[in-house]
């Protein structure tokens, strides 16, 4: 939540799925995350009721029928519980309009960075 308000919006959470499709119906979020272990039910009622809000779900690894659901029903990330706590402020920084960062908070771009691609390849055996 801090880091929400650091760079200038409202952090809301609702806890059922009617509560998050009233808020869709009176609010326009600039991002909307799910929890998919809460019950989302319809993922297509959510995606038609988001407007032109950024879609993040996460949920268990051990689920991949939930996360296959909401790539399905056009989420733009679909994440793991422990990506999505552990990259929070990542996720922040991709999904929300750029034009409202401000330049010290806007994600690094890195184009051809080779450090990047080394935390994605196994280690070697020893």
């Amino acid at each position: 939540m801090n880091f929400v308000h650091q760079i200038g919006y409202e952090y809301a959470q609702v806890e059922t799925r009617a509560a998050l499709l009233d808020t869709l119906r009176t609010t326009t979020p600039a991002l909307v995350c799910v929890d998919l272990t809460l019950d989302p039910g319809n993922l297509l009622e959510i995606t038609g009721q988001a407007a032109d809000a950024r879609l993040v779900a996460y949920g268990p690894p051990g689920d991949p029928a939930a996360q296959r659901a909401a790539r399905a029903a056009g989420f733009h990330e679909v994440m793991a519980n422990i990506q999505f706590h552990r990259e929070v402020p990542q996720i922040l920084r991709r999904n929300l309009p750029a034009e409202t960062l401000t330049e010290t908070q806007a994600p690094p771009r890195r184009i051809n960075d080779e450090r990047g691609w080394r935390r994605f390849l196994p280690r070697p055996r020893r």
